[in-house]
């Protein structure tokens, strides 16, 4: 049985899951989303680092290694198309 109120290392590597898809899903947003997102996004890049390098679940550094790659390769040029 499943202790909601509990620190089980399941449950807090389920969270950090669900939050790096929730990272995820709003940085695949539209621009308006990202706007409103600009003020966090070199804190989330700090966060993302972190988990990247030191975190104990595979599936949670996976993810962070891809946003980090997002966050931090520039888009491509819009004067070249």
């Amino acid at each position: 049985m499943r202790r909601w109120g509990g620190r089980s290392a399941e449950a807090g590597e389920e969270t950090r899951l669900a939050a790096a898809r929730l990272l995820t899903a709003l940085l695949g947003g539209d621009s308006e989303v990202l706007d409103a997102l600009a003020d966090t996004l070199a804190e989330a890049e700090v966060t993302l680092r972190g988990l990247a390098l030191m975190d104990g679940s595979a599936p949670v550094r996976a993810i962070a290694e891809k946003l980090l790659t997002c966050l931090t390769v520039p888009a491509p040029s819009a004067e070249g198309a």
